[in-house]
């Protein structure tokens, strides 16, 4: 599963994401001090991202405070050309084009600026320890930084805002 930023769409869904967080501050601005009831801020936050105030040329959909399930153009085959190119693409990079690797995915817009996030599962076909794939992929290139599958570590640094910018791939 790809997580895709609002810049895989380019700059102008950028300009529309950081628009539509504008609209739903400034719908609730005179109530976020902390006697505002949460929930009556929260009905207004899902009216404003569901009215026509909400600037969507883009996207099409509201993008911030929500997701976007479904990336590109539909296919013959019920994928999204988005969700194909991460099997066209993949066997390229490996070079296994002529053999290729079984790969299928769904592809989310979220409401990130920058930097596209992945969550993905490898089925082998051996039983491999979990400290010698950890060992292959922290080798595998310099940019590339292992995290351990603990709760504070993973929030620190497994998060768009982390890594934007940086050319590390946590």
């Amino acid at each position: 599963m790809t997580y895709q930023a609002a810049s895989g769409g380019g700059a102008r869904h950028m300009r529309e994401l950081i628009s539509q967080m504008g609209v739903i501050h400034n719908s609730v601005a005179d109530q976020l001090d902390l006697n505002g009831a949460i929930l009556d801020i929260d009905k207004r936050v899902a009216e404003t991202i569901r009215s026509s105030d909400m600037p969507v040329d883009n996207f099409g959909v509201p993008l911030a405070g929500s997701l976007i399930p479904w990336i590109d153009v539909a296919l013959d085959n019920g994928q999204s050309k988005e969700e194909w190119k991460g099997f066209v693409e993949t066997n390229k990079i490996l070079g296994r084009s002529d053999s290729p690797i079984p790969i299928d995915g769904t592809c989310v817009r979220i409401g990130a600026m920058r930097c596209h996030s992945q969550a993905f599962t490898i089925k082998l076909k051996q039983n491999v320890p979990l400290d010698e794939i950890e060992s292959m992929i922290a080798e595998a290139n310099d940019w590339v930084k292992v995290i351990p599958n603990a709760r504070d570590i993973t929030a620190a640094e497994l998060t768009p805002a982390k890594v934007t910018g940086t050319l590390s791939v946590p």
